[in-house]
């Protein structure tokens, strides 16, 4: 993931509050690599985001580190990069285990 992409994608996690609620309802366990690749930056940023709550929730983990989640973010852009139609829970399974 570029530099610029990670860049969005924290800045747009750092903004979700802040953005206005969206009538759409996403199924987390379908977004696919490829989907998330082809979001824009802020879009991307939330579904990054919220992964990280959902897993932080899933180990009782109630920390928040920037620069950790700047380095799985990556490696998560990397893999998908190369695996598009494995959905993002897989992907993020594969590079954190």
């Amino acid at each position: 993931m570029s530099s610029r992409l990670i860049s969005g994608l924290l800045a747009g996690a750092m903004l979700v509050p802040l953005t206005s609620v969206r009538a759409e309802v996403i199924d987390m366990a379908a977004v696919t690599c490829g989907e998330l690749m082809s979001m824009k930056s802020d879009d991307a940023g939330a579904v990054m985001l919220w992964t990280h709550g959902y897993f932080g929730g899933l180990a009782d983990d109630t920390k928040f580190d920037p620069k950790a989640f700047e380095e799985v973010a990556k490696a998560i852009g990397d893999y998908c990069r190369k695996n598009s139609k494995v959905t993002l829970i897989s992907a993020i399974k594969a590079v954190t285990n």
